[in-house]
């Protein structure tokens, strides 16, 4: 798939600080397939480690600052939602390719951080 750089002066998108208005933006689609979502973050207890497994679905190119890739979890929406309200996750996250959730569960271990898997059954 291609991946597209799109001036932001074409854009529509000039008071947005702290974005410069003369940058340029990615417009992609990631490639389906296992994906692993991670989340790291900073609550009252210290750092926590949220996780999920799931897929990239295959899909169109979205318009510029819209999702480069779609994820559905291995569980219902519902549940991976309602775990998501009630252990707590932050908005900014990483999902990378393949089945990682045992390796994130060791280092987090080694590391001393809590950690929740949202899709475990």
């Amino acid at each position: 798939k291609n991946i597209t750089l799109r001036s932001m002066m074409y854009m529509g998108y000039k008071n947005a600080p702290p974005a410069p208005p003369l940058g340029v933006a990615p417009q992609f689609i990631c490639r389906p397939g296992r994906v692993t979502w991670l989340n790291l973050f900073r609550d009252r207890d210290g750092y926590v480690m949220r996780m999920a497994k799931g897929e990239s679905v295959d899909t169109t190119t979205r318009p510029v600052h819209h999702e480069h890739l779609i994820f559905k979890p291995d569980v219902p929406l519902e549940t991976y939602f309602r775990r998501m309200m009630r252990y707590g996750v932050d908005h900014h996250f990483v999902v990378g390719y393949g089945d990682r959730v045992e390796d994130l569960k060791r280092l987090a271990e080694l590391t001393n951080i809590s950690y929740k898997n949202l899709t475990e059954l």
